[in-house]
């Protein structure tokens, strides 16, 4: 589940991360979203309390743009395998050890976070 953050802050939404081959697939579907375009990562540390800065393997996401009338949004996207996320494997490289965060337009503040689990 992704949440607001702060006060006045409406997005929430899912995200969803999947092995495929030789990347791993996110997901990020969110409602509630300002329109236009989101910064999208994932970041270092595994609670929203404190998402700490990005992971460094996790800046590639693109942005998710959020519609105007909708006020929703949706994102697939598949990391490379040179990006190195894995899923289920408990390793640096699991994307369970990170939260996911969606910022203001522009790449401003935290706006949404999620935390990732393994299910």
């Amino acid at each position: 589940m992704v949440t607001p953050l702060g006060v006045g802050q409406t997005l929430a939404g899912t995200a969803s991360f999947q092995l495929l081959g030789n990347g791993v697939k996110l997901k990020l579907d969110v409602a509630g979203c300002p329109a236009g375009d989101h910064a999208v990562h994932l970041h270092a540390n595994s609670t929203c309390a404190n998402s700490g800065g990005h992971w460094a393997n996790g800046e590639n996401i693109p942005v998710i743009t959020c519609n105007d009338q909708t006020m929703t949004g949706s994102l697939m996207f598949t990391a490379p395998e040179s990006d190195g996320w894995e899923v289920k494997t408990n390793t640096d490289n699991d994307v369970a050890k990170y939260v996911i965060v969606i910022h203001a337009i522009n790449g401003g503040a935290p706006i949404a976070c999620g935390e990732i689990n393994s299910l």
